[in-house]
């Protein structure tokens, strides 16, 4: 080298901004990272995006919103969600850009996939495990919160669920019973001859899917509805003679109304008479009156008994 001759600059790298023979420093634009890189320098980034916790399951009932969530440590993080619908042969980019997948649960929705990459500002990418949405158990009908049968008879309670796999517990507790018990019933609908042991029966159903997620549905009540345990006669009396109809009724708070036609009448109308028996003095007027009773109990269940006549001797 001639002596006076100036030196020319010496940088580590191209991303150097200090000489290092005279410490001149040049104008730099700094690192230019991609996948971890400097594409100028080849230096590696300092930090890397890590996953902190994966997502899991996410579970919802129908027309609920169901969430997978992915947590990661970096600088200048940003997240891109993949999703696969069930009978799907590949991954789409969702438009999700947060740490939180979510959506509706819908049929479509049902046994998606989803996945997370995560990039932070050095163009390091972190993907998370795969997780699939599932349509948790749900009650999707149930009925009012009693139900009713005559004595005898039988009384049910159904339920409507959806979800894959499902089972179902029903629970019972007898009137004046301290605590619950699990019945011998599996199925969607509670049956069970109504007796006095059975008479304001409280039941409910626990529907559990195959993930193991469960939902209870409301208490029913089992209520004995009014029936008719003796019905009225036709009688027959003398002219002056009191002529009593008589009607045996079992239920809770029962009413009776009576509605009666004469001979003559072309359509029934309602008497005063609201006991269990009605009485008439037989003369021309009541001679072939026609006459029932409609019993209602106090839940307004209703019951008529047959037709009966009023004749004269």
């Amino acid at each position: 080298m001639t002596e006076g001759e100036a030196l020319g600059h010496i940088y580590t790298n191209g991303c150097d901004a200090d000489c290092d023979v005279c410490g001149f420093i040049r104008e730099n634009t700094g690192h230019n990272w991609a996948n971890g890189n400097c594409t100028i320098c080849g230096e590696a980034s300092p930090t890397k995006a890590v996953i902190t916790a994966e997502p899991t399951t996410g579970y919802a009932k129908m027309g609920e919103k169901v969430t997978a969530k992915v947590a990661a440590e970096g600088e200048g993080l940003t997240y891109t969600w993949y999703i696969k619908n069930a009978g799907s042969s590949k991954y789409s980019k969702s438009s999700v850009t947060k740490s939180s997948y979510s959506v509706t649960m819908s049929d479509k929705v049902k046994d998606r996939l989803v996945f997370c990459r995560i990039y932070d500002q050095y163009g390091n990418m972190v993907q998370s495990k795969t997780v699939r949405l599932r349509e948790a158990a749900s009650i999707n009908k149930e009925p009012a919160t009693a139900a009713y049968a005559q004595m005898g008879k039988k009384v049910s309670v159904k339920i409507t669920a959806s979800g894959d796999g499902l089972t179902y517990a029903w629970y019972i507790k007898n009137e004046g019973g301290s605590k619950y018990s699990k019945s011998s019933v599996t199925s969607a609908t509670y049956s069970t001859t109504m007796s006095d042991k059975a008479k304001n029966r409280r039941v409910y159903c626990v529907v559990k899917d195959k993930y193991g997620k469960t939902v209870q549905s409301k208490t029913f009540l089992l209520r004995e509805s009014v029936s008719i345990t003796t019905q009225p006669k036709t009688v027959s009396v003398a002219k002056n003679k009191t002529a009593k109809v008589t009607v045996k009724a079992s239920g809770d708070g029962l009413k009776y109304t009576w509605y009666i036609k004469n001979a003559n009448g072309t359509k029934y109308s309602k008497s005063s008479v609201t006991s269990a028996t009605y009485s008439v003095k037989m003369s021309s007027k009541a001679n072939g009156r026609r006459l029932y009773c409609i019993v209602t109990d106090k839940y307004g269940n209703k019951v008529q008994t047959q037709t009966v006549i009023l004749k004269k001797k």
